[in-house]
């Protein structure tokens, strides 16, 4: 059987355990859009079953960065990710940017 661990390196300013980081994390994807100047938040490793995810929120400063090979986590963690991507304020941050015309 495969050993999973979970590998936190940055989750928020708080500390505590890998579960305990995960509940924040998710909790805060559930209420505040990410960042989309970080996409695509998660990528596989191409010579191992390593996961990273990484990134930060728009207007909520919460940035994280965690590897794992747990595919419990892996599904928990892309699910959020995805329905966080389909907020309607997602990417409210690119439209401003856009619209802003002292940056030409």
């Amino acid at each position: 059987m495969a050993k999973f661990r979970t590998t936190v390196i940055r989750c928020g300013s708080e500390t505590g355990t890998a579960r305990s980081c995960l509940s924040r994390l998710v909790e805060t994807l559930r209420t505040s859009p990410l960042d989309f100047r970080f996409a695509p938040f998660f990528m596989q490793s191409e010579v191992s079953a390593d996961w990273r995810f990484f990134g930060n929120f728009d207007g909520t400063s919460f940035p994280f960065n965690i590897e794992t090979n747990d595919p419990r986590v892996i599904g928990r963690l892309t699910a959020a990710i995805s329905r966080n991507t389909q907020r309607a304020d997602y990417g409210a941050t690119l439209q401003l940017t856009n619209d802003d015309t002292r940056l030409f």
